[in-house]
């Protein structure tokens, strides 16, 4: 009988992965998203856009067999997209995949739509060989088309594919107007930024000083001010606001060079006018425990250290109940000043429990100690008021800074957001960062860490006292049965 029941249950299971595999065959891109986040599925933002196409788009990838192994995953997760994307409406969504290295009239088209190859090496026969191969594709909707050098993007492929199709369907481009502060004229310091920008906005330069008027923009970002704003410019900002128009501005009320000297910036009547709706900036910097790791440099080398002036704003931390803050899981701000809220204003995010304020910044190394308590405020370093304005203060401008961004794609992803929610655009909002989430670990007080270490000496004694007591057990029980049946 028990020989039976294990002949059945084989024939069971191998039945069971036949029918499996039968399915499998026919559903070949049959998936299972079991992510919090659903990070492994067409979103349904991007599934409504494509649900709305209301005339053909094709998609051309431009792809060679042969591509460099640090291509090939992004190759996978692309095709993986446009097949989920294609899924949605085929009707409407054509995909076609062509090699240039093996059809010449599609390599022609590819350089034609500025395709270019990529050079990469290979081993054959033990010698390298340097090749060409594409990785590149084409949207095209009617006379209008768009070119998108895959390789080049580190970033989110569905959101690169999704707003690419958004921009050619779309018959206005919205305007964001950016006024940046640079060190030298034509030098801009985040240029990472304005190439996301200009991905989904037509981007005009904004003079804030002056009677010069202010481009006809949905949104105003402002990047850094160190000094004051005259009254005309002060009265067209005013004004902005009046008009329901959103504004974005990231000021430093400190400024660190790279030397890590400080100085305090001159008010640029920004303050006051921010105030009025309930976002006050003040001129301190916050020290966090929770804070992210930077190289330094010193006269024996480079050295990596947890510097608490740069605080990695944690998920608990954030108002995600604010659609503009649904996406985003955390956020780096190298020297930020605090903020104080009043009236209509709400916090966007704040640093950890655990900070204190820095109110003469005078020692910035790295090295030095910082005694960081639990603090009884956590303190807001970002905050928005849209009920009686459309206004966002983040109370730091270097996080948007190309050397921050490199490394922090969360740091984009807020900003974008924030563009996002003021341009009237939040179609979009949960596609930008959807893979970008960051889920650092929490970390965990004196007290607790002392019992976890005391719990981990203990565990292996406690495991090998049970394991020698239940084998002492066994062996008692065996030797009483032993002795009972031979009496």
């Amino acid at each position: 009988m028990k020989k039976l029941k294990t002949y059945i249950t084989g024939i069971n299971l191998i039945t069971a992965a036949v029918i499996i595999n039968f399915i499998l065959a026919f559903y070949p891109t049959l998936q299972v998203d079991l992510t919090k986040d659903k990070i492994h599925s067409i979103s349904p933002a991007s599934q409504k856009i494509i649900k709305g196409l209301d005339d053909l788009v094709r998609i051309k990838v431009y792809m060679t067999k042969d591509l460099p192994p640090e291509i090939k995953p992004i190759a996978t997760d692309l095709k993986t997209i446009l097949e989920g994307l294609a899924r949605i409406n085929r009707s409407k969504l054509q995909i076609d995949y062509y090699d240039p290295n093996k059809d010449e009239s599609a390599k022609n088209e590819a350089e034609r739509l500025g395709i270019r190859p990529l050079q990469f090496s290979s081993l054959k026969a033990d010698k390298f060989e340097v090749q060409n191969g594409y990785f590149g594709l084409a949207l095209i909707y009617g006379d209008k088309q768009e070119v998108l050098p895959v390789a080049g993007d580190v970033g989110n492929l569905e959101y690169l594919v999704v707003s690419g199709i958004k921009r050619l369907i779309s018959k206005k481009i919205p305007v964001v107007a950016v006024a940046e502060e640079q060190v030298s004229p034509g030098n801009s310091n985040i240029q990472t930024l304005r190439k996301y920008l200009a991905s989904d906005y037509q981007v005009e330069e904004a003079v804030l000083d002056g009677e010069t008027k202010l481009p006809e923009a949905e949104t105003l970002l402002v990047v850094g001010r160190s000094k004051k704003i005259d009254e005309k410019g002060i009265n067209k900002i005013k004004e902005w606001l009046k008009a329901k128009k959103g504004l974005i501005a990231l000021i430093d009320k400190i400024e660190v060079e790279s030397s890590l000297i400080a100085r305090p910036n001159e008010n640029t009547n920004l303050e006051e006018l921010f105030a009025e709706y309930g976002i006050e900036i003040e001129p301190r910097l916050v020290v966090d425990q929770s804070a992210a790791f930077a190289t330094f440099q010193s006269q024996s080398g480079s050295f990596l250290v947890q510097y608490p002036y740069w605080p990695q704003i944690r998920p608990e931390n954030i108002n995600s109940s604010l659609p503009v803050m649904s996406r985003i899981s955390t956020a780096m701000l190298p020297w930020v000043s605090p903020l104080k809220l009043s009236g209509e204003a709400v916090s966007l995010f704040t640093s950890s429990e655990f900070n204190i304020l820095d109110d003469k910044a005078t020692d910035l190394s790295p090295t030095t100690r910082r005694t960081i308590d639990k603090s009884s405020d956590k303190q807001v370093l970002g905050a928005m008021n849209t009920t009686s304005a459309k206004l966002a203060v983040v109370g730091d401008a270097d996080f948007t800074k190309d050397q921050f961004i490199g490394n922090n794609q969360q740091n984009l992803a807020l900003v974008l957001s924030l563009v996002d929610y003021f341009s009237q655009d939040d179609s979009l909002l949960s596609i930008r960062s959807k893979d970008l989430r960051n889920r650092p670990i929490i970390p965990l007080n004196e007290t607790l860490k002392n019992l976890v270490k005391a719990s981990n000496l203990a565990a292996p004694i406690v495991v090998l006292l049970i394991t020698v007591l239940i084998s002492n057990n066994w062996r008692k029980r065996k030797n009483k049965e032993w002795y009972e049946k031979k009496n």
